[in-house]
């Protein structure tokens, strides 16, 4: 999903990630649907973050 310039966010089965034109992000695990805790501050969430970054990257480039 993209929402104004710059603006994404995907979802996986597990998590859904955000990344802001200005370089923020959130993380959220499904089993948080009020999305209360973003856990791309958390230090233990690290590799879940990455992969999902590698994703985004990935659709962004493909242009989906």
């Amino acid at each position: 999903m993209t929402y104004l310039e710059g603006n994404h966010a995907i979802k996986t089965q597990t998590h859904h990630y955000i990344r802001y034109a200005d370089g923020s992000e959130e993380l959220y695990a499904d089993d948080d649907p009020w999305n209360i805790t973003n856990l791309a501050i958390q230090p233990e969430q690290k590799p879940v973050l990455q992969r999902h970054r590698e994703l985004m990257d990935e659709a962004l480039e493909n242009g989906n």
